[in-house]
Protein backbone atom coordinates (compact mmCIF):
# COMPACT_ATOMS: atom_id res chain seq x y z
CA UNK A 1 0.00 0.00 0.00
CA UNK A 2 1.68 3.25 -1.00
CA UNK A 3 1.31 6.22 1.04
CA UNK A 4 -0.94 8.23 -0.29
CA UNK A 5 -3.35 5.12 0.14
CA UNK A 6 -2.49 5.12 3.16
CA UNK A 7 -3.40 8.62 3.73
CA UNK A 8 -6.88 8.60 1.86
CA UNK A 9 -7.57 5.83 4.38
CA UNK A 10 -6.69 7.67 7.24
CA UNK A 11 -8.97 10.82 6.32
CA UNK A 12 -11.76 8.31 5.32
CA UNK A 13 -14.80 8.50 7.62
CA UNK A 14 -13.86 4.96 9.31
CA UNK A 15 -10.45 6.69 9.84
CA UNK A 16 -11.17 9.68 11.41
CA UNK A 17 -13.84 7.56 13.82
CA UNK A 18 -11.07 5.24 14.93
CA UNK A 19 -8.61 8.47 15.82
CA UNK A 20 -11.75 9.96 17.80
CA UNK A 21 -11.48 7.00 19.18
CA UNK A 22 -7.96 6.56 20.42
CA UNK A 23 -8.09 10.45 20.83
CA UNK A 24 -10.89 9.79 23.29
CA UNK A 25 -8.96 7.02 24.96
CA UNK A 26 -6.09 9.05 25.58
CA UNK A 27 -7.71 11.73 26.99
CA UNK A 28 -9.30 9.30 29.26
CA UNK A 29 -6.29 7.93 30.66
CA UNK A 30 -4.95 11.09 30.83
CA UNK A 31 -7.85 12.31 33.28
CA UNK A 32 -7.16 8.50 35.49
CA UNK A 33 -3.85 9.62 35.78
CA UNK A 34 -4.73 13.13 36.79
CA UNK A 35 -7.17 11.71 39.56
CA UNK A 36 -5.50 9.70 40.66
CA UNK A 37 -2.90 11.51 41.43
CA UNK A 38 -4.90 14.32 43.19
CA UNK A 39 -7.17 12.55 44.97
CA UNK A 40 -7.12 8.81 45.46
CA UNK A 41 -5.77 8.88 48.59
CA UNK A 42 -8.31 11.52 49.92
CA UNK A 43 -11.54 9.47 48.38
CA UNK A 44 -9.74 6.07 49.80
CA UNK A 45 -9.37 7.71 53.32
CA UNK A 46 -13.03 9.33 53.41
CA UNK A 47 -14.92 6.74 52.50
CA UNK A 48 -13.07 3.82 54.53
CA UNK A 49 -13.56 5.99 57.77
CA UNK A 50 -17.65 5.54 56.89
CA UNK A 51 -19.16 4.24 60.09
CA UNK A 52 -18.81 0.14 60.60
CA UNK A 53 -22.31 -0.52 59.57
CA UNK A 54 -22.21 1.22 56.70
CA UNK A 55 -19.01 -0.23 55.77
CA UNK A 56 -20.22 -3.85 56.55
CA UNK A 57 -23.17 -3.50 53.57
CA UNK A 58 -20.90 -2.50 51.44
CA UNK A 59 -18.91 -5.40 52.59
CA UNK A 60 -21.71 -8.20 51.32
CA UNK A 61 -22.94 -6.32 48.52
CA UNK A 62 -18.80 -6.58 47.04
CA UNK A 63 -19.49 -10.16 46.69
CA UNK A 64 -22.47 -9.68 43.85
CA UNK A 65 -19.60 -8.36 41.56
CA UNK A 66 -17.62 -11.33 41.44
CA UNK A 67 -18.14 -13.41 38.65
CA UNK A 68 -18.96 -16.70 39.35
CA UNK A 69 -22.56 -16.70 40.17
CA UNK A 70 -23.02 -15.18 37.05
CA UNK A 71 -20.69 -17.22 34.56
CA UNK A 72 -21.55 -20.54 35.80
CA UNK A 73 -25.44 -20.39 35.81
CA UNK A 74 -24.97 -18.62 32.14
CA UNK A 75 -22.78 -21.32 31.06
CA UNK A 76 -25.73 -24.52 32.27
CA UNK A 77 -28.09 -22.19 30.55
CA UNK A 78 -26.03 -22.49 27.22
CA UNK A 79 -25.19 -25.84 27.43
CA UNK A 80 -28.26 -27.05 28.93
CA UNK A 81 -30.57 -25.34 25.98
CA UNK A 82 -27.73 -26.80 23.09
CA UNK A 83 -28.36 -30.35 25.00
CA UNK A 84 -31.96 -30.35 25.56
CA UNK A 85 -32.50 -29.29 21.62
CA UNK A 86 -31.20 -32.47 20.25
CA UNK A 87 -34.01 -34.48 22.09
CA UNK A 88 -37.33 -35.46 19.66
CA UNK A 89 -39.11 -32.17 21.36
CA UNK A 90 -42.31 -30.65 20.15
CA UNK A 91 -41.30 -27.30 17.52
CA UNK A 92 -42.36 -25.03 20.11
CA UNK A 93 -39.95 -26.36 23.20
CA UNK A 94 -37.10 -26.98 20.86
CA UNK A 95 -37.53 -23.33 20.05
CA UNK A 96 -37.60 -22.43 23.10
CA UNK A 97 -34.44 -24.46 24.16
CA UNK A 98 -32.39 -23.19 21.43
CA UNK A 99 -33.43 -19.20 22.95
CA UNK A 100 -31.99 -19.95 25.74
CA UNK A 101 -28.95 -20.71 24.88
CA UNK A 102 -28.67 -18.18 22.81
CA UNK A 103 -29.29 -16.46 26.02
CA UNK A 104 -27.33 -17.99 28.54
CA UNK A 105 -24.46 -17.48 25.44
CA UNK A 106 -24.65 -13.92 25.40
CA UNK A 107 -24.48 -13.28 29.29
CA UNK A 108 -21.67 -15.53 29.21
CA UNK A 109 -20.08 -13.69 26.96
CA UNK A 110 -20.59 -10.10 27.69
CA UNK A 111 -20.00 -10.50 31.16
CA UNK A 112 -16.95 -13.01 30.43
CA UNK A 113 -15.30 -10.86 27.60
CA UNK A 114 -14.54 -7.85 29.36
CA UNK A 115 -14.02 -9.67 33.15
CA UNK A 116 -10.99 -11.93 31.02
CA UNK A 117 -9.40 -8.76 29.52
CA UNK A 118 -9.61 -6.77 33.21
CA UNK A 119 -8.16 -9.99 34.57
CA UNK A 120 -5.32 -10.03 32.26
CA UNK A 121 -4.56 -6.13 32.22
CA UNK A 122 -4.68 -5.92 36.24
CA UNK A 123 -1.64 -8.65 36.26
CA UNK A 124 -0.17 -6.82 33.09
CA UNK A 125 -0.46 -2.89 34.96
CA UNK A 126 0.25 -4.75 38.39
CA UNK A 127 -1.00 -1.68 40.49
CA UNK A 128 -0.90 -2.21 44.02
CA UNK A 129 -4.01 -2.38 45.72
CA UNK A 130 -4.57 0.26 49.30
CA UNK A 131 -2.85 -1.93 51.83
CA UNK A 132 0.12 -0.92 50.39
CA UNK A 133 -1.22 3.25 50.46
CA UNK A 134 1.08 4.03 53.59
CA UNK A 135 3.79 1.86 52.45
CA UNK A 136 4.44 2.66 48.40
CA UNK A 137 1.78 5.16 47.88
CA UNK A 138 -1.26 5.25 45.65
CA UNK A 139 1.37 5.26 42.89
CA UNK A 140 2.87 1.88 42.68
CA UNK A 141 3.39 -0.58 39.81
CA UNK A 142 4.31 -4.11 39.44
CA UNK A 143 4.14 -5.03 35.98
CA UNK A 144 3.41 -8.83 34.53
CA UNK A 145 2.34 -9.73 38.38
CA UNK A 146 0.69 -12.37 40.11
CA UNK A 147 0.50 -11.49 43.15
CA UNK A 148 -3.75 -10.45 44.22
CA UNK A 149 -2.33 -7.68 45.81
CA UNK A 150 -0.56 -5.95 43.12
CA UNK A 151 -3.30 -6.66 40.67
CA UNK A 152 -5.23 -3.63 41.79
CA UNK A 153 -6.10 -1.75 37.90
CA UNK A 154 -8.84 -1.56 36.50
CA UNK A 155 -11.28 -3.54 39.42
CA UNK A 156 -12.42 -6.62 38.47
CA UNK A 157 -15.70 -6.36 40.32
CA UNK A 158 -16.45 -2.96 38.82
CA UNK A 159 -16.01 -4.29 35.46
CA UNK A 160 -18.47 -7.60 35.71
CA UNK A 161 -20.83 -5.34 37.52
CA UNK A 162 -21.01 -2.77 34.70
CA UNK A 163 -20.82 -5.60 32.00
CA UNK A 164 -23.96 -7.40 33.59
CA UNK A 165 -25.72 -4.20 33.46
CA UNK A 166 -25.47 -3.15 29.45
CA UNK A 167 -25.67 -7.46 28.87
CA UNK A 168 -28.71 -7.29 30.88
CA UNK A 169 -30.74 -4.32 29.72
CA UNK A 170 -30.32 -5.34 26.25
CA UNK A 171 -32.58 -8.46 27.49
CA UNK A 172 -34.78 -6.72 29.81
CA UNK A 173 -35.39 -3.44 28.07
CA UNK A 174 -34.27 -0.03 28.09
CA UNK A 175 -36.54 1.03 31.07
CA UNK A 176 -34.82 -1.58 33.34
CA UNK A 177 -31.32 0.80 33.20
CA UNK A 178 -31.12 3.19 35.85
CA UNK A 179 -31.42 0.60 38.82
CA UNK A 180 -29.35 -2.23 36.87
CA UNK A 181 -26.53 0.78 36.69
CA UNK A 182 -27.34 2.13 40.05
CA UNK A 183 -26.59 -1.58 41.30
CA UNK A 184 -23.66 -1.72 39.35
CA UNK A 185 -22.31 1.38 40.76
CA UNK A 186 -23.19 0.42 44.18
CA UNK A 187 -21.19 -2.90 43.68
CA UNK A 188 -17.82 -0.16 42.29
CA UNK A 189 -18.18 2.02 45.45
CA UNK A 190 -18.36 -0.91 47.63
CA UNK A 191 -14.71 -1.56 46.19
CA UNK A 192 -13.31 1.51 47.15
CA UNK A 193 -15.21 1.35 50.35
CA UNK A 194 -13.62 -2.00 51.43
CA UNK A 195 -10.69 -1.11 50.56
CA UNK A 196 -9.50 -3.27 48.14
CA UNK A 197 -9.40 -0.81 45.42
CA UNK A 198 -8.96 3.25 44.62
CA UNK A 199 -11.46 5.50 42.94
CA UNK A 200 -9.69 5.14 40.13
CA UNK A 201 -9.53 1.34 39.89
CA UNK A 202 -13.10 1.06 39.56
CA UNK A 203 -14.02 4.04 37.36
CA UNK A 204 -10.93 2.05 34.49
CA UNK A 205 -13.06 -1.38 35.70
CA UNK A 206 -16.43 0.53 34.83
CA UNK A 207 -15.30 1.88 31.47
CA UNK A 208 -13.64 -1.50 30.62
CA UNK A 209 -17.38 -3.27 31.77
CA UNK A 210 -19.64 -0.78 29.65
CA UNK A 211 -17.84 -1.02 26.56
CA UNK A 212 -16.63 -4.16 26.01
CA UNK A 213 -19.85 -5.38 26.78
CA UNK A 214 -21.47 -2.80 24.29
CA UNK A 215 -19.15 -4.32 22.08
CA UNK A 216 -20.35 -7.99 22.72
CA UNK A 217 -24.07 -6.57 22.32
CA UNK A 218 -23.40 -5.32 18.72
CA UNK A 219 -22.01 -8.33 17.88
CA UNK A 220 -25.20 -9.91 18.61
CA UNK A 221 -27.22 -7.70 17.67
CA UNK A 222 -26.09 -7.61 13.79
CA UNK A 223 -26.79 -11.25 13.79
CA UNK A 224 -30.26 -10.31 15.34
CA UNK A 225 -30.27 -13.42 18.12
CA UNK A 226 -30.81 -13.06 20.73
CA UNK A 227 -31.51 -9.50 21.11
CA UNK A 228 -31.54 -6.94 17.89
CA UNK A 229 -31.29 -2.77 17.57
CA UNK A 230 -34.58 -0.86 17.07
CA UNK A 231 -34.49 2.57 16.70
CA UNK A 232 -30.89 2.61 17.89
CA UNK A 233 -31.81 1.20 21.36
CA UNK A 234 -31.12 -2.86 22.16
CA UNK A 235 -34.25 -4.84 22.85
CA UNK A 236 -34.39 -9.13 23.68
CA UNK A 237 -36.56 -10.09 20.70
CA UNK A 238 -36.93 -13.38 22.42
CA UNK A 239 -36.94 -12.20 25.97
CA UNK A 240 -40.83 -11.86 25.33
CA UNK A 241 -42.08 -14.80 23.64
CA UNK A 242 -39.66 -16.95 25.85
CA UNK A 243 -41.50 -15.83 29.36
CA UNK A 244 -44.39 -16.32 27.92
CA UNK A 245 -43.62 -20.30 27.10
CA UNK A 246 -41.98 -20.83 30.65
CA UNK A 247 -45.65 -19.48 32.06
CA UNK A 248 -47.76 -21.26 30.19
CA UNK A 249 -45.79 -24.64 30.71
CA UNK A 250 -45.72 -23.62 34.61
CA UNK A 251 -49.75 -23.85 34.32
CA UNK A 252 -49.61 -27.04 32.60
Amino acid sequence: MSFSDAAQRADSPAGRVGRKFWWRVGCGLVALLVIAVLYDEAILRAVTGWPEHERSFFGVLTRLGEADWILYPALVLAAGGFLIRGLHLTYTTRWAAIVTSGIGWYIFIGVGAPSLVATIAKRLIGRARPMYLDETGALSFSPFTWDWSLAGFPSGHATTSFALAVTMTALLGIRWRWPLFAFAALIALSRVVTGMHYFTDVVAGAALGTFGAILVRDFFAARRFPIEMRNGLPTGRVAAPLSRFWSRLGKK
